[in-house]
């Protein structure tokens, strides 16, 4: 139930990563130049993510018509395990809806690299774009749909996410695909089933992987909890108390702009016993009673006819 609760939290949030501009004065080094073609057919435009280990590249794939592609690369001394995960999962779930389609894997001299389609801005920076920094209701629930959609497909393989935010969401890098949202960065992903497609036995003691805020209480034991537009805790510093804040919120307190739906969710998603079937079918049902169908189908995201402004991959950085 561990991403469900992360999900709820980017649900709460009304809706790839940071929007500060890569700075070479932080003295992050670049571990691939630009123009370096890797294997005679990937060319490195720009690095649009990245720490010293691990870094985000635009590059242009020249025997596929100059198609533009994301490549990821680790530094093979750097969690290559991490890399292997993704491509893993990627590879599994290729071709499914609301995954990111993965088009290549390797190693290029100290680096393991897998090449995934571009995609567009992720939940967090457009709704930092929208009027108010919030999304309409209508537009969080066709939002959480999609997600819920990916993590049940995720799920039903077999393996947990243990990162779902806002940040891990993002639209479609075309005018085709931009109403579609894809789950992205599966690095931290678990096997939760075993060879017998039973749940795995909880671990006794489990290293802190996520960001603090979307944390769920299966991870860390914290109930999470968001709000519209932004989080109770979010200027929080202490754990304690990030902890008691979350554990006091319940969902309909923290949805008193949203319909009341929304806090249905977040209860029955925080109610359910860990080894216990996620009811998916449920908890659409939720959401697709907020609207009607004829209200959903003719709603158009608010970023739907801004392509060239929310598919723009800038200059950026990881800390």
């Amino acid at each position: 139930m561990s991403d469900l609760l992360k999900l709820r939290s980017a649900t709460y949030f009304q809706c790839h990563t940071s929007t500060a501009a890569y700075n070479l004065k932080r003295k992050k080094k670049i571990l691939i130049c630009n123009n370096t073609k890797i294997y005679d057919r990937y060319v490195i435009e720009k690095v649009v993510n990245g720490g010293n280990y691990g870094q985000i590249y635009l590059a242009v794939d020249e025997k596929a018509n100059k198609k533009n592609l994301i490549l990821k690369v680790v530094h093979e001394n750097y969690e290559p395990e991490l890399l292997i995960m993704e491509k893993d999962i990627l590879m599994k779930l290729r071709g499914k809806p609301n995954i990111p389609l993965i088009l290549a894997s390797g190693t290029y001299k100290d680096y393991a690299y897998i090449g995934l389609e571009r995609l567009g801005k992720n939940m967090s920076e457009i709704r930092n774009l929208q009027k108010n920094k919030i999304f309409s209701p209508i537009s969080v629930v066709k939002i959480a749909l999609q997600a819920m959609s990916a993590l049940e497909l995720l799920h039903n393989n077999g393996y947990l996410h243990r990162d779902v935010k806002p940040e891990n969401l993002v639209i479609g890098g075309s005018s085709s695909s931009i109403s579609i949202i894809y789950l992205i960065d599966f690095g931290m992903a678990r096997k939760y089933l075993d060879v017998n497609g039973k749940i795995r036995r909880t671990r006794k003691s489990v290293g802190f992987r996520g960001s603090m805020r979307y944390v769920s209480i299966e991870l860390h034991k914290r109930c999470i909890e968001l709000g519209e537009g932004g989080l109770p805790w979010k200027t929080f510093i202490n754990e304690d108390d990030i902890l008691e804040k979350k554990l006091t919120s319940k969902p309909h307190e923290l949805c008193t702009k949203l319909p009341k739906t929304f806090g249905d969710f977040g209860l029955n998603i925080g109610n359910a016993p860990f080894f216990e079937n996620v009811n998916y079918q449920k908890l659409y049902k939720i959401l697709n009673s907020t609207f009607s169908k004829t209200e959903m189908d003719k709603h158009l995201f608010e970023w739907a006819n801004r392509a060239s402004i929310y598919t723009a991959l800038k200059s950026r950085r990881i800390p």
